[in-house]
């Protein structure tokens, strides 16, 4: 993207940490993205890290001279407001989670059925302990019903009452029983 993703996109990246961060392995995250920091193809990829104590100019250029919108990039430094700190609040809070329960570390992965083919439903298991990750790739929401757990992570409209999950759009929630 060359340049700064809406709200859908900022929608997607977090269904997508919200797995990256549950899955097996080691997340991988590309510096700048905790603070939302966008870029596109080469040479727009590689830009500077934003630091709170530099004024950048706003972004006015497509690396291959097309139109485009101009950006303030000043908003996303680590001195920012709003949506850059909102953003960084959920990268420290998934890789918080991710060190802090264990299954997410070491657990054995066991997909789930959720009768729903946009909502992808597995479980990571180790020692006793279980987190059930739900992540809703479609654009409106889903319900699940005997849904079983104690929320640790949800997206802001996710919602789990007596057995009931609901997702909204891109919507993600963690369980742990």
């Amino acid at each position: 993207v060359i340049w700064r993703p809406g709200a859908e996109a900022e929608a997607q990246s977090r269904l997508m940490l919200a797995h990256q961060f549950s899955w097996v392995g080691a997340p991988h995250v590309f510096y700048g993205e905790e603070w939302g920091m966008w870029g596109g193809d080469d040479p727009d990829n590689r830009k500077p890290m934003l630091w709170g104590d530099v004024d950048y100019a706003a972004e006015v250029t497509h690396p291959f001279g097309r139109p485009r919108p101009v950006d303030d990039v000043n908003a996303l430094r680590g001195e920012g407001e709003g949506l850059a700190r909102d953003y960084h609040a959920f990268y420290r809070k998934v890789i918080g989670l991710r060190r802090e329960l264990e299954p997410l570390r070491r657990g054995e992965l066991r997909y789930l059925e959720t009768g729903d083919p946009e909502v992808l439903a597995y479980e990571r298991a180790y020692g006793g302990d279980t987190v059930t990750v739900y992540l809703n790739s479609a654009e409106q929401s889903s319900e699940l019903l005997g849904v079983t757990g104690e929320p640790v992570l949800l997206s802001e409209d996710a919602t789990l009452e007596r057995g009931r999950l609901t997702l909204g759009a891109r919507g993600f929630a963690w369980l742990r029983r």
